[in-house]
């Protein structure tokens, strides 16, 4: 039609999320702006917007989409239906040419009410499948995870190669690494992608899809009903899927991919600011990103030094906070002082015993997070209808359901912290001294691999770094705030990594903190020149964490 016309095309719009079925198109979709420009004076007076099909404008109101095209032909602009080989304008709407338009647009509501009819069977179909399938354990659909395949009688099994590459995903996800970092480990290692949805276009592996496999319910076992034609229930059918990742490595990496999400989303495997995402401008609290720029870092007695600059003031923004903050001598000083609670026994073994306690919880944690789903579908049913007299009684079950559901999660947490146990303040003190060594090992596998799991600590007990040009009483001078333990710790150092105040709350509620402290600094004295902390932390950490390299 522009062709025959031959009109310029000055513009093309494009509703891709929008839903003519519900007439968002004409609300808050391309259209919607449109208009909102139309009424502003922004598009000029025999403008002519061409449309596909006239469905595009609305296929639920008649009323509302001849409003709407009545309003913007009034303001001068015509709008030509490309199906129809048609063109409406305010002259042509006042004549006989209104009849046209109606038919067109009742002709669309019809499309439109015959296509939810269809959807509507659909969805009862797959409502009553989902149905059989919670209570026998019946196959739904054919279509399933890639990692799963479907025997003749409907079984669904693992796929035990495909089932490893996931487990591998989930452990690396727990150990600190990032999607992007995942996915190019599988490729570097030649790992072949599965089917069309993780494979790019260069046919590797698509870091969003290493993201759905870390996110997806089945790995545990769940099928989530309204899942597959996008309206979730709420309804969780377990044990519908084989179970290919134990529930403790699931929580593990989820709370892994939490924390990462909190401190920016960091995907390398050897990060170079441990505290990327933590650390912020005290004038617009945005990131200060570390700068490796040539201009900027240089050899300081054969070591890298590197700087902070706040990334609004970089990039030319509203931001004037423009001043450099040395980095290396900041993360010296804040680890010495935060590491020792940071790294946790989770970060160095788990016994066989502990393994099995850690499961126990995840399902614990897992059956409570069901439980307390079940009881706001069931408050929602309520609300929806207060004469729901089964909903109100089910609820009362429920509620006592998740009171011993959260018995459980805390009998869990108990019996796996006794199992653990806490070492001596010596012995703590020493595996904080290796890792705050292996950090800056000269061997790149072990720097590497202490560098993610110290992120990871670090990411899980600071809350926030301030870097300001002055301190709260405004004498000059660069300074970095940092605040942990939600908030317990505050700690000021300045840009050469001196402390100049602070205040913890947490040594005030420790008795062993003194002794800590005492017997960290002596361990640090004497491991400084010994040579031998990078054996200690081999020692210390699991054996798959800090291998010799080959």
């Amino acid at each position: 039609m522009v062709e025959q016309h031959k009109w310029t095309v000055i513009e093309e719009l494009e509703d891709l999320g929008a839903s003519a079925w519900r007439g968002d198109h004409l609300k808050s979709g391309a259209l919607g702006k449109f208009k909102d420009r139309v009424d502003a004076g922004e598009i000029d007076p025999g403008t002519i917007l061409v449309i596909e099909n006239i469905d595009r404008l609305s296929r639920q109101n008649v009323k509302k989409a001849r409003r709407w095209i009545e309003e913007v032909t009034e303001a001068g602009i015509g709008v030509a239906v490309a199906s129809k080989n048609k063109v409406f304008n305010e002259a042509s709407l006042s004549g006989e040419n209104i009849i046209d338009l109606l038919e067109y647009l009742m002709e669309a509501k019809r499309s439109n009410e015959e296509s939810q009819i269809k959807s509507a069977r659909n969805t009862g179909a797959w409502r009553k499948a989902e149905k059989d399938a919670a209570e026998t354990g019946k196959l739904i659909t054919r279509t399933v995870p890639a990692w799963i395949e479907v025997t003749p009688d409907g079984k669904r099994v693992e796929i035990p190669e495909r089932g490893d590459i996931v487990r591998r995903i989930y452990e690396l996800c727990a150990s600190g690494i990032g999607y992007m970092s995942i996915s190019k480990l599988l490729n570097e290692e030649g790992v072949e992608p599965w089917g069309k949805a993780g494979v790019n276009k260069h046919g590797l592996w698509e870091w969003s899809y290493v993201r759905n496999i870390l996110k997806h319910p089945a790995v545990e076992g769940e099928y989530h009903a309204g899942r597959k034609i996008g309206r979730p229930t709420g309804q969780v059918i377990e044990n519908y899927y084989p179970v290919v990742v134990p529930p403790d490595l699931v929580a593990r990496a989820r709370t892994a991919m939490s924390n990462r999400s909190r401190t920016g989303g960091a995907n390398y495997a050897n990060p170079a600011n441990l505290f990327a995402g933590l650390i912020k401008c005290g004038a617009c609290n945005g990131n200060m990103l570390r700068r490796p720029s040539r201009s900027l870092t240089h050899e300081r007695a054969g070591r890298q030094a590197s700087y902070l600059q706040c990334y609004e003031a970089k990039r030319g923004g509203s931001c004037q906070h423009r001043t450099f903050y040395r980095y290396e001598h900041f993360e010296k000083a804040a680890l010495d002082q935060v590491l020792n609670l940071a790294l946790k026994d989770q970060y160095f073994k788990r016994s066989d015993q502990t393994a099995a306690l850690a499961n126990q919880l995840a399902q614990a944690k897992k059956k409570l997070e069901h439980k307390k789903a079940a009881q706001a579908r069931l408050l929602g049913l309520i609300m929806e209808d207060d004469d729901a007299d089964e909903a109100k009684a089910m609820l009362k079950v429920v509620r006592g359901e998740v009171r011993e559901s959260e018995d459980r999660v805390k009998e869990c947490e108990d019996a796996l912290a006794k199992a653990r146990g806490s070492v001596s303040p010596e012995e703590h003190a020493k595996r904080v001294v290796a890792m705050a060594h292996a950090i800056n090992s000269e061997d790149e596998k072990t720097r590497s691999e202490a560098r993610v799991i110290v992120r990871e600590a670090l990411g899980a007990v600071i809350d926030r770094v301030v870097c300001k040009p002055t301190d709260d009483l405004g004498n000059e001078g660069r300074r970095f705030t940092l605040w942990a333990a939600d908030n317990h710790l505050m700690i000021e150092f300045d840009n050469e990594g001196n402390i100049t105040s602070d205040w913890d709350l947490v040594a005030l509620t420790n008795d062993d903190a003194p002794i800590f402290k005492q017997m960290s600094e002596e361990i640090m004295r004497g491991s400084r020149h010994s040579g031998k902390a990078l054996e200690a932390v081999k020692r210390i950490a699991p054996p798959e964490r800090f291998a010799e390299s080959a």
